[in-house]
Protein backbone atom coordinates (compact mmCIF):
# COMPACT_ATOMS: atom_id res chain seq x y z
CA UNK A 1 0.00 0.00 0.00
CA UNK A 2 0.95 3.60 -0.83
CA UNK A 3 1.71 5.88 2.60
CA UNK A 4 1.59 8.61 1.18
CA UNK A 5 -1.74 8.19 -0.54
CA UNK A 6 -2.95 7.03 3.22
CA UNK A 7 -1.47 10.32 4.36
CA UNK A 8 -2.90 12.23 1.62
CA UNK A 9 -6.32 11.01 2.19
CA UNK A 10 -6.30 11.37 5.82
CA UNK A 11 -5.60 15.14 5.73
CA UNK A 12 -7.99 15.40 2.78
CA UNK A 13 -10.79 13.98 5.50
CA UNK A 14 -9.63 15.72 8.61
CA UNK A 15 -9.52 19.28 6.75
CA UNK A 16 -13.29 18.69 5.07
CA UNK A 17 -14.19 17.68 8.61
CA UNK A 18 -12.63 20.75 10.33
CA UNK A 19 -14.43 22.58 7.45
CA UNK A 20 -18.12 21.55 7.90
CA UNK A 21 -17.39 22.03 12.07
CA UNK A 22 -16.72 25.34 11.47
CA UNK A 23 -19.61 25.98 9.03
CA UNK A 24 -21.90 24.20 11.69
CA UNK A 25 -20.50 26.40 14.54
CA UNK A 26 -20.41 29.72 11.99
CA UNK A 27 -24.11 28.73 11.71
CA UNK A 28 -25.22 27.78 15.09
CA UNK A 29 -23.19 31.09 16.50
CA UNK A 30 -23.83 33.67 14.09
CA UNK A 31 -28.04 33.31 14.08
CA UNK A 32 -28.59 36.91 14.98
CA UNK A 33 -30.11 38.26 11.77
CA UNK A 34 -31.43 37.37 7.62
CA UNK A 35 -27.72 37.41 6.54
CA UNK A 36 -26.64 34.81 9.11
CA UNK A 37 -26.23 32.09 5.85
CA UNK A 38 -22.37 33.69 4.97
Amino acid sequence: MDRWAIVAGVVVVALAGAREIVRWRGRRWQKSGPRGDR
